[in-house]
């Protein structure tokens, strides 16, 4: 099957003239007329009947007609979106994202990014770092944002955005603990709030204490960051939290921070993507637009 013998065809019956169909396609009436008689020669039957003020289909031609243009129709509109979606009138991303790298990075890079291309569709899924990382792998997202520390396979890229570390907090109840520094090995006798043993931050914080000779045994443990947050508030203990996201607790006293004599972890939010997943246009432009303004 040869595509352009049906363009042809479709546009010399749509046009019902040879000399039409040739103009609009910038090719010559002779060169048509071939075209149509090797398609009539390769079906076996006569699609045109020739007439001296164009011609008409046949009954076999007819028929074709009907299923050449609906064809047609779809062609043309995958090349429009094709088009729409190079011009960013249309896309869609799907991201991967833990808490901390959407409320750190990802809300404010995606305001920033909706105010340029308000046709493009996004589609967040909130979950742990290993759970972004198994939705990409899975092709279920374009892309995981997620926090320190991971592993990936050899087939997946990490573009390093930005860097933040966690201070130690506590509520009212503990503030006494926020007048002088304290050594880390002192969380051995505080009820010390921390995620759940499967997740990035739990690793990251468990190499921590490991390194400094300290033994923890949390008193709670959490599904989410944000749950730290609320436990600490409500003087359940003391935990790791991102400075950024509580300055304002601190400033009001609802929150404390506990200075530590070993320096806290730096951890670092990147873009994961894999090559086994095209994150389109869109995304592409997305990362694009996070890694330029990350490196302002």
């Amino acid at each position: 099957m040869n595509l352009d013998t049906y363009r042809i065809f479709y546009h010399v019956a749509t046009s019902g003239s040879f000399t039409r169909a040739a103009q609009v396609l910038h090719n010559s009436q002779p060169n048509m007329i071939r075209y149509i008689n090797i398609l009539e020669e390769e079906l076996g039957c006569r699609l045109f009947i020739r007439g001296r003020k164009g011609v008409t289909l046949t009954e076999e031609g007819g028929q074709l007609y009907r299923k050449v243009s609906e064809a047609m129709q779809l062609l043309s509109e995958g090349e429009r979106d094709i088009k729409n979606m190079q011009r960013m009138s249309q896309g869609y991303i799907a991201i991967g994202a833990s808490e901390t790298s959407l409320r750190l990075l990802l809300l404010e890079q995606l305001e920033a990014f909706n105010a340029l291309y308000p046709s493009i569709k996004i589609n967040i899924t909130n979950s742990s770092s290993p759970e972004a990382l198994r939705a990409l792998d899975s092709g279920l997202v374009n892309m995981a944002v997620i926090t320190s520390p991971y592993t990936l396979p050899g087939y997946m890229n990490d573009i390093p955005v930005k860097t933040f570390r966690e201070i130690l907090i506590c509520g009212p109840a503990y503030k006494d603990l926020a007048e002088s520094k304290l050594p880390l090995k002192a969380l051995e006798q505080l009820p010390v709030i921390c995620m759940r043993p499967d997740s990035a931050t739990r690793t990251l914080y468990q190499n921590y204490f490991i390194e400094h000779g300290v033994k923890i045994t949390p008193d709670m443990e959490c599904e989410t960051s944000d749950q730290i947050l609320h436990m600490v508030l409500h003087n359940l203990g003391v935990g790791f939290y991102p400075e950024e996201l509580v300055r304002k607790e601190l400033k009001n006293g609802k929150l404390y921070r506990i200075e530590l004599e070993e320096k806290e972890p730096e951890r670092t939010i990147s873009i994961i993507t894999s090559g086994r997943t095209d994150p389109g246009n869109a995304g592409r432009k997305l990362i694009e637009l996070m890694t330029v303004q990350s490196s302002r």
